[in-house]
């Protein structure tokens, strides 16, 4: 198991991974269309019925919210996977998606960017930011 730290802004329904380290950004910056699909994420990683009232009451008082998850392995191998080939941040994802270039290809295709490993649901989504879990 790894705790990821999941930081979520209300503006843009921008989220990012923070790993276990605290420093390290992992997997990729993802702008979603909802907040359903921010939920999603959170419910992808298990977040606990505790820790998705506390993101709600943050995002209705602050705008932000952060979530650590506690990952096993295989989610973690596969948000990282995930991530490879996603060098932007949530500003540039954010001028992409203005600009109708949202969801960008990743830059490295292939399997890791859309398998999940070891059996653990697949973190995907060109179109989506929700796993198909």
């Amino acid at each position: 198991m790894a705790r990821v730290l999941v930081n979520v802004m209300a503006s843009g329904s921008s989220v990012h991974f923070i790993g276990p380290d605290g420093r390290s950004r992992i997997g990729p910056w993802l702008l979603c269309d909802s907040h359903d699909e921010v939920r999603g994420i959170l419910k992808w990683g298990e977040a606990s019925a505790e820790e998705m009232a506390e993101h709600e009451r943050s995002i209705r008082g602050w705008g932000a919210s952060s979530v650590v998850l506690d990952l096993p392995d295989a989610k973690l191998a596969a948000l990282i996977a995930r991530g490879k080939g996603w060098p932007w941040n949530g500003y540039e994802l954010g001028l992409m998606k203005a600009a109708g270039k949202y969801p960008p290809k990743q830059r490295i295709p292939g399997p890791q960017a859309t398998a999940g490993l070891d059996g653990a649901p697949a973190f995907t989504g060109q179109v989506s930011c929700v796993s198909e879990s």
